[in-house]
């Protein structure tokens, strides 16, 4: 206990003068009520508020993001298995916390936490370290309070985008965030790395299965924000682009369709304000990454929700933001501009 908690405990014990017997003074027995209140309502004051000391035992954020990698493949859910997924995503979008949620969560092989994240405290969603099928790694707020949801497919692919979305998170008001597990490419068989350019292999990509539990949160975000947003943070190489503005670009957006909203041409007008980089909109000002075959996008659309947002970024853009301590905040200040 520290010294100003021992000091607000410190009572002397009630003196009597001898006279309270003749009625002259307080009687002892309310003299003693007396002193014994005026030391236990300060004793269940500082029981019921939180000692800001005990998020030091609570697990760190970015620790459980480095957990939750999953090394070997990654294991398909069955179809009964995603409806129970997108039903207990759902409620936690529509602000539903407790044990009954975490138990739930504790069947299907998942731990349900509280967690710190830099400054706050957040719900993490990880599987368990022995039941690792490579599923993803999620965050809720404690309260719900955003109508968006960060999403970042390719974290070990698109490099730097995992920690970026963590960054996000915190600088953002989010509904929630989901990172994959494993690797997007299957390993190859001959020890060689990855192997990318036979399509016989397994694709793992959560930006492409159609049935992950990254479809079943798209799906349980749209039945519960119609009008929400839904962002994916992506990476891609300027070297690799074969047009000069996929080269010249720093960002491009996309929304999975060849008609991009306003809001989302308002984004793009801020970050370039706002940011000083070069913003480009698919297909009007870029025909390069247009997500027109990204799941999240085309389900998001079949909703008739126009708030899937894809944002790839420069590796020059995402080493940058990793630097800077404000460039998150600059961000998410401009979704919250643009479409709120």
């Amino acid at each position: 206990m520290n010294q100003a908690a021992d000091r607000s405990l410190s009572y002397p014990l009630p003196r009597f003068t001898g006279r309270e017997h003749l009625g002259l003074g307080i009687p002892p027995i309310a003299a003693l009520t007396k002193w014994l209140l005026s030391a236990l309502v300060p004793i269940a004051l500082l029981l019921s508020v939180p000692d800001p000391a005990s998020s030091n035992s609570m697990p760190d954020v970015f620790e459980l993001y480095q957990q939750s990698k999953k090394r070997g493949s990654y294991l398909s859910p069955d179809p009964e298995e995603l409806d129970i997924v997108e039903s207990l995503f759902a409620r936690m979008l529509e602000g539903e916390r407790g044990e009954q949620l975490a138990a739930q969560w504790r069947q299907l092989g998942y731990r349900l936490q509280r967690a710190r994240l830099n400054n706050l405290v957040v719900l993490a969603l990880s599987e368990d370290e022995k039941k690792k099928k490579g599923r993803g790694f999620y965050l809720f707020p404690l309260e719900q309070t955003g109508s968006s949801l960060l999403m970042i497919p390719h974290r070990f692919f698109d490099m730097h985008t995992g920690p970026i979305g963590l960054k996000l998170y915190a600088a953002g008001s989010f509904a929630g965030a989901a990172w994959n597990t494993v690797h997007r490419h299957k390993k190859s068989t001959t020890g060689n790395g990855f192997r990318q350019d036979n399509d016989n292999l397994p694709n793992w990509d959560l930006a492409d299965l159609e049935d992950s539990y990254f479809t079943a949160l798209t799906r349980a975000f749209n039945r519960t924000f119609p009008q929400g947003h839904l962002i994916q943070v992506h990476g891609f190489s300027r070297e690799k682009r074969n047009s000069w503005e996929g080269r010249d670009s720093d960002v491009i957006l996309a929304n999975g369709t060849m008609t991009p909203p306003q809001d989302l041409i308002e984004f793009a007008d801020c970050l370039k304000l706002k940011m000083g980089v070069m913003v480009r909109v698919y297909p009007h000002e870029i025909r390069d990454l247009g997500a027109m075959e990204n799941v999240s996008a085309r389900i998001t659309d079949n909703f008739g929700n126009r708030g899937f947002i894809q944002m790839e970024m420069s590796l020059g853009l995402r080493q940058d933001i990793l630097k800077s301590k404000e460039l998150n905040k600059v961000i998410t200040g401009c979704m919250q501009e643009s479409w709120y």
